[in-house]
């Protein structure tokens, strides 16, 4: 348990030192290796990212399809999904 403590420690520490998480905000496609391909797909898969401020302009067309949906009689939703952290990106 000791070891694995440390081990976590030191990834973090590394992680603080290499600045990834200001990376990731700013899509730094280097994070997952040298391949330019690579690098242009982890650049395009992080755009989720951006999602909280994204949907920040759509609160007003959504509060409106809310209200209109109740006006129209419904009281429940269901929400179905496949899942899967790999599709958030597609």
């Amino acid at each position: 348990m000791t070891s694995d403590r440390a081990n976590l420690s030191t990834a973090a520490e590394d992680a603080v030192i290499a600045d990834i998480a200001r990376r990731m905000w700013e899509h730094d496609g280097s994070l997952w290796g040298h391949d330019p391909k690579v690098q242009a797909t982890a650049r395009e898969r992080l755009g989720w990212m951006r999602l909280p401020g994204d949907m920040l302009q759509e609160v007003d067309d959504l509060v409106a399809f809310v209200d209109e949906l109740r006006r129209d009689g419904f009281a429940h939703a269901v929400v179905l999904g496949m899942g899967g952290s790999s599709l958030a990106p597609e």
